[in-house]
């Protein structure tokens, strides 16, 4: 199935798609229909990891230990979660990463930083696309 879309192009990007589509021998439609296409990359959800599952878990592991990891001082700590176990925690998220990759190689372990709510509100704004153009 293919959409009609209307797009509104800046000059320069008119003037290099006319360019391309003159250059090709192709409408410039075609041209930035294929331009799309080669750049365009699908979103996350598209491809969903076999991992998603596990992280899923430590992640649900995380939130149950959460009262645990404040109570033992470690907010603002960097932690690591594996098989729905603390196994590390660091002030330093790199030095975690790097023990987490020589530790755990291939395996997923969950690295959050301890916070004072176990999990937090993301506000996502969602843009516009707006375009026209004009074919010449």
């Amino acid at each position: 199935m293919e959409y009609t879309v209307t797009l509104t192009l800046s000059p320069i990007v008119y003037r290099e798609a006319i360019k391309r589509a003159s250059e090709t021998n192709r409408t410039l439609e075609q041209v930035l229909a294929e331009h799309l296409q080669e750049t365009w990359q699908p979103f996350p959800t598209i491809h969903i990891s076999p991992n998603r599952a596990t992280m899923a878990h430590e992640a649900e592991a995380y939130q149950a230990l959460h009262p645990e990891l404040i109570k033992q001082q470690l907010l603002g700590y960097y932690v690591a979660i594996h098989q729905g176990k603390l196994v590390d925690q660091d002030q330093d998220e790199d030095a975690l990463l790097q023990r987490r990759r020589r530790n755990y190689p291939g395996q997923v372990v969950l690295i959050r930083q301890v916070e004072a709510a176990p999990e937090h509100e993301l506000a996502l704004r969602s843009p516009r696309l707006a375009a026209t153009y004009k074919s010449v």
